[in-house]
């Protein structure tokens, strides 16, 4: 019984995480699907993935440092990804693409892309 149970639960320190993760998730999709898009929805994004690394940071949830270190780099991608976008969100919405921001959001979108696709 017990081994089961710690091979289906797999290597967590804290027996309630995956329903943080499960939480998580529902709070992105909910971001995502009642929000209009605009800055406040970026806003959002980032500040929940922001929280969501800072808990996870306090919580350190899995019994190997190697995983809660995967786990913090990929949530600090999240963050990284997210605010590299907000200023194309500010611009779209805020100042309606007449910006003379356009190196710093050239330089920003290189970034983002070596993030998100190691490009």
């Amino acid at each position: 019984g017990i081994d089961l149970l710690h091979m289906l639960a797999g290597n967590l320190r804290l027996y309630y995480w995956d329903n943080v993760l499960m939480l998580r998730r529902v709070i992105l999709v909910l971001i995502y699907a009642f929000m209009p898009f605009s800055v406040s929805k970026e806003a959002a994004f980032l500040f929940a993935n922001a929280l969501f690394l800072v808990h996870h940071s306090l919580s350190r949830p899995y019994l190997s440092s190697a995983a809660n270190m995967v786990e913090s780099l990929m949530l600090g991608n999240l963050v990284a990804i997210g605010a590299l976008n907000l200023p194309y969100v500010v611009e779209m919405h805020i100042l309606k693409g007449d910006s003379s921001l356009s190196e710093v959001l050239s330089a920003a979108e290189n970034l983002q892309d070596v993030l998100a696709f190691g490009v």
